[in-house]
């Protein structure tokens, strides 16, 4: 009877923001010569494999390899080449339907006819395993958020976020959809303080599909993550 509260707890936070409060980032393993694809938001979560759709480091000539994956457990493991500087991570999470009650269901317009709305969760990360110039190259990926400057704690930062090569204005960007979030302005800028420690960097790039049989929207969570002395 104990358990009960956290698994209602629990429930209530996966039905309640599965689709726009999950992020991809890595962390190291315990033994320090491997690292993890985490995911979740406030807690992390397993995934199914299929998810995982992109693991690629980019070394130090700016060549990018995708990376093998070992799943176990529910999530993705990772051996990094000596020279990787960023590493590249997409994910998707699925189509969810937000449904009158408030709560989402994995589903699409199709079979959840009574759904408020629907929508693709997409999530990309970029990690940064070396603090140094290749953070400053854009990577063209399709959404980009890139510091304007090598990053240092307490010093306001510069992020530029992109669409398809584009600077974007009106892009929440701070340390999360629960923090404040300075909007990016005209030049698609805008500004973020580092801190000493890991730093994750979030933002949310929206985009309507009207004409899509499966959901009204996207959401593509972006999470940019390094770490500082």
């Amino acid at each position: 009877m104990k358990t009960m509260p956290k698994l209602t707890a629990l429930l209530t936070a996966v039905f309640a923001f599965p689709a726009v409060a999950h992020n991809v980032w890595l962390e190291k393993t315990a033994n320090g010569t491997e690292y993890v694809v985490k995911f979740g938001h406030k807690e992390t979560e397993t995934y199914a494999e299929h998810k995982l759709t992109k693991v690629t480091a980019v070394l130090k000539d700016d060549r990018q390899q995708p990376l093998k994956t070992v799943f176990n457990n529910g999530e993705a493991y990772i051996n990094l080449p000596t020279d990787t500087g960023l590493v590249l991570i997409d994910f998707n999470n699925g189509t969810w339907c937000k449904m009158p009650n408030g709560k989402y269901v994995e589903g699409s317009k199709t079979n959840t006819t009574n759904a408020v709305t629907c929508l693709a969760a997409q999530k990309i990360g970029k990690v940064v395993i070396k603090v140094d110039d290749n953070l400053l190259k854009s990577r063209h990926e399709r959404y980009e958020l890139i510091p304007q400057s090598l990053p240092e704690a307490g010093k306001p930062l510069a992020i530029l976020a992109l669409k398809n090569g584009k600077p974007v204005q009106g892009i929440g960007v701070g340390e999360g959809e629960d923090a404040p979030l300075q909007q990016t302005n005209e030049q698609g800028i805008a500004y973020y303080t580092p801190k000493a420690g890991l730093n994750k960097v979030w933002a949310e790039f929206t985009e309507d599909t009207p004409n899509n049989p499966d959901y009204h929207s996207v959401s593509i969570e972006y999470l940019l993550t390094f770490e500082l002395k």
